[in-house]
């Protein structure tokens, strides 16, 4: 593996040119300043596969960026692991994202993108972030042991969030006015708060989460516009 330290200088890798692929290297050092380990840039179509990258602000930066794969890196004791805005269509999937203050974030004007198949655990904030950020799909991660939420989103619409397991955070799944978000087969266990829905507007509250989800074993009964319904005992 090549090794390319930043030696606390600033952003590393700093791409604006389309279908490149960056893998097998490890990238640290990144720090000072605003430092990216590896920073995409009106950058479209690349392949992020296979890297160790660690000690940067942010691990993984795109900015105005789509269509690009981040796959099977590890993402360690970085300020933020993957941080996204105004960028489409990428997949981010079967990484090992551990040790960040925030793991994945994606703030402001994100669609249509994949977060999938990726272990996000022991981060000091949250494990997932989105912010503003529509039509996204959350599924089959394990999100375990972040010192705040596991899934947190706020003021986003028609996210698919399923089938990810998370266990042992502080708050498993926040929903914050996020609206029409569909919830299938989730599993939250042993975490302090394992679901939160919260707004300050009605359609805040609006969501299509069925009895799939489950906290610690048993389902989430959530109803909307629903009258004359009795929780089950058990």
């Amino acid at each position: 593996v090549t090794i390319i330290d930043g030696n606390g200088t600033g952003t590393i890798v700093y791409v604006t040119a389309d279908n490149i692929t960056i893998s097998r290297f490890t990238i640290r050092n990144g720090y000072q300043y605003d430092g990216k380990g590896i920073h995409l840039h009106y950058s479209d179509g690349n392949n992020i596969s296979s890297n160790i990258i660690t000690l940067n602000k942010h691990g993984i930066r795109l900015e105005e960026s789509s269509g690009n794969t981040i796959i099977d890196n590890d993402i360690i004791s970085n300020d933020d692991g993957v941080r996204a805005s105004g960028s489409n269509n990428n997949t981010i999937n079967c990484n090992t994202i551990s040790n960040n203050q925030r793991g994945i974030e994606c703030a402001f004007f994100n669609v249509g993108n994949m977060i999938s198949n990726n272990t996000i655990a022991s981060n000091n904030a949250t494990g997932i972030r989105l912010a503003h950020s529509d039509n996204n799909t959350i599924s089959d991660n394990i999100i375990t042991s972040n010192s705040f939420t596991g899934l947190y989103m706020d003021f986003c619409s028609s996210d698919l969030v399923s089938r990810n397991t998370v266990i042992n955070n502080h708050i498993g799944i926040h929903l914050y006015d996020s609206t029409n978000s569909i919830l299938r087969d989730n599993n939250m266990t042993g975490n302090s708060f394992n679901f939160r829905s919260e707004g300050i507007v009605l359609s805040g509250f609006i969501q299509d989460i069925d009895t799939s989800n489950t906290v610690d074993g048993k389902p989430i009964y959530y109803w909307v516009n629903q009258h004359n319904k009795q929780i089950p005992a058990d």
